[in-house]
């Protein structure tokens, strides 16, 4: 918990300040792996193969999320002197970048059932309809090239509010899962 705490204090605050030094994406990666991990290790006592192949879907979905909250920011990361990737390569690149994490998300969880690691009561189909939200909304920013910032800044927050309805329905089909477990 500390170290998250950490890693989510010097995003931006010297003396490191991440995002200054082109590594807030891999810090956004790393929360990506730290929060669901936490909840993993303290309900299964462990971080196993399960948990590192489910994640990658997980951190597909972080860089689709990255990808739409830098778009907006761009300028401003800019005259900041943030090294973000959007700030460096523009905001066609973040809509290629979240178009091409929506399709490997989704296809990670098309993939994910054929390792044989999770319980077959888990239908992985469901999660990968479900990612097709932020999918589909790449896939129209892909076609729109929205590179002006209010155009841009309406798409994203689309994206935003798509990642946060996927999130709610991930989490609500494994309590759903869960009860029925328990039943």
């Amino acid at each position: 918990m500390s170290f998250g705490n950490i890693l989510a204090w010097f995003y931006a605050a010297p003396p490191i300040k991440l995002s200054y030094r082109g590594l807030g994406e891999f810090r956004n990666t790393a929360i990506a792996l730290l929060f669901p991990g936490m909840g993993y290790f303290a309900l299964m006592g462990t971080l196993d193969l399960p948990f590192f192949v489910f994640v990658i879907s997980m951190l597909f979905l972080q860089m689709l999320f990255t990808g739409s909250v830098e778009i907006p920011d761009m300028e401003g990361d800019r005259l900041g002197g943030k090294m973000a990737w959007i700030a460096s390569k523009g905001r066609e690149f973040g809509f290629k970048m979240i178009a091409i994490s929506g399709f490997l998300a989704t296809i990670s969880f098309f993939i994910i059932p054929f390792t044989n690691l999770f319980s077959q009561n888990i239908d992985f189909r469901i999660l990968a309809l479900i990612s097709l939200i932020s999918l589909s909304l790449g896939i129209i920013g892909l076609i729109k090239k929205p590179v002006d910032r209010e155009s841009a800044t309406k798409l994203t927050c689309i994206n935003v509010i798509a990642f946060f309805l996927m999130s709610i329905l991930i989490n609500a089909y494994f309590t759903y899962l869960v009860n029925e477990i328990l039943i």
